[in-house]
Formats: structure tokens, C-alpha cells, sequence
């Protein structure tokens, strides 16, 4: 218990941009950097990330439980298979138990947590809603997920300008970087969605064809050979405090 872990709070505007995928990856990266990982599903109404980071969705407690005094904390941590080191908790919760959270529950379940853990990931609901500010208020970086399409990335300069108004640190990863659409005019380039959004870039992932297959049979990106797993681990370096240039990928 000498450790006092880093929360990370993973944010979108909008939803289907890849948050989830990229809260699963880089909670595996940094567990397999050696770093004792806990990634929270900080959705409060609907759970997925279990799916995605090795887990069948078959465990019994979740933070509703242990708001309701059902189990204790350690009884809703499970561990992944994807990582020696890497856990998860779901932050789902209803009926009484969301009249009981908080951003003042939330704020001691993480101090709780912190010993425990160098690095806590959390997928946050999309949009700025009560799971958005529970978490990112709670958060010592909030790294926003956005995409090429203009709604997500006008989604993300607003959820930044909320985000900003707390002092909290702040990165931005674009997800699905398609440099055709951006050749052809048919997207904004990266500077452009740097300058909209007015956030330091910390990653680039591409668009990867096989990653719904992956993921539906159980399997992580960080375990193939892909250009998704070399710049996760980059971006893990980086919030490591690594010096890693971003890397052009496409052709």
C-alpha cells in the first residue's frame, strides 16, 4: 500500500467513438508497463466495458453494492485476463443506491482506491452527463476520445471547455484517423480538430477493420499485431512521462 494511483478519466461528446475500446487498451498497456491497473466502468446506467477487457459479465457486485452495503469494495474488483495486474470494477448503479453517489462518494471511493493502485482508468459516459462529472471532477488527467466526424469533434470542444473550467490536466486522442477522408477534403486534418478542440494532442489510432471481430470473440487489440497496440503503447509512454514523437502510420 505505498502506491497513490493516477485517475484517468476517458471522456467523448458523443458516443460510438471508440471510448470504451480505447479505456480497455490503455488500462492493459499500462498494466503490462508493470503498473497494478484498475479500469472502472464509470457508466452509470449501462456496463460494456467488461466486454471489452476480459470479462463475461457473470460477477455479482458492482458500486451500486457496495453504495447499498451490500458487499464491500474489494468484493466488486475483478481481475482481467488480458494483463497480469489489471482489474475492474462496474460503476453501474440504480434505484437507491444513485441517490447515494455522489461526486463526494465518488471522490472517497477513489481516495480509497488510490493506495492500491498506480494507475485508475475510467470510461465515463458519453456526454456531460452525471457519470461525466462524477468522474472528470474526481480526475487528475482527462484524456478526450474524439473522431474525424465534425459532430463528435464539436461534442469534444464543448466537453474540453467544461473540463477546462476545473484546471484539470487535459489530452485529446483522435480514434479512427482515416488519411483518405483527410486528402480528399472530406475531413478536417489533424490540426484543424487540434485547433477546434484546443487541447494538447496525446495519440493518433487508426481505423482498423478487424477490431469488431476481436472484440466479439473475447479478444484485445493489444494482443494482436496492429498499429492500434504500437500507438496505445506509445500513448502509455507518454502519459509515463516517455518522450515518444508521434509517428505517421498511414501512407
Amino acid at each position: 500500500m505505498d502506491k497513490n494511483a493516477k485517475v484517468i478519466a476517458i471522456a467523448s461528446g458523443k458516443g460510438g467513438v471508440g471510448k470504451t475500446t480505447v479505456t480497455a487498451s490503455l488500462a492493459q498497456a499500462l498494466a503490462e508497463r508493470g503498473n497494478t491497473v484498475l479500469a472502472i466502468d464509470g457508466d452509470l446506467d449501462f456496463r460494456n466495458l467488461d466486454l471489452i477487457i476480459g470479462l463475461d459479465g457473470s460477477f455479482a457486485y458492482d458500486l451500486g453494492d457496495v453504495a447499498l452495503g451490500n458487499c464491500v469494495l474489494n468484493d466488486a474488483i475483478y481481475k482481467s485476463a488480458f494483463a497480469d495486474n489489471l482489474y475492474f470494477m462496474a460503476g453501474t448503479v440504480e434505484g437507491e443506491a444513485e441517490k447515494r453517489v455522489d461526486s463526494s462518494v465518488i471522490g472517497r471511493l477513489l481516495d480509497h482506491l488510490r493506495p492500491y493502485y498506480d494507475y485508475i482508468v475510467v470510461d465515463t459516459a458519453a456526454g456531460m452527463g452525471k457519470s461525466f462529472e462524477l468522474y472528470t471532477k474526481n480526475a487528475d488527467t482527462v484524456i478526450i476520445v474524439t473522431t474525424l466526424y465534425k459532430p463528435a469533434i464539436r461534442d469534444g470542444e464543448k466537453i474540453a471547455a467544461e473540463i477546462a473550467k476545473d484546471g484539470i490536466q487535459t489530452y485529446m486522442i483522435v480514434n479512427s484517423l482515416d488519411e483518405r477522408l483527410i486528402e480528399s477534403k472530406n475531413a478536417p486534418n489533424v490540426d484543424e480538430i487540434i485547433d477546434s478542440v484546443c487541447v494538447k494532442l496525446i495519440g493518433l489510432l487508426p481505423c482498423e477493420s478487424r477490431l469488431i471481430r476481436w472484440q466479439n470473440g473475447g479478444l484485445s487489440p493489444m494482443d494482436r499485431r496492429c498499429e492500434i497496440k504500437t500507438q496505445i503503447d506509445d500513448i502509455a509512454a507518454r502519459i509515463e512521462g516517455e518522450n515518444r514523437p508521434l509517428k505517421k502510420f498511414w501512407k
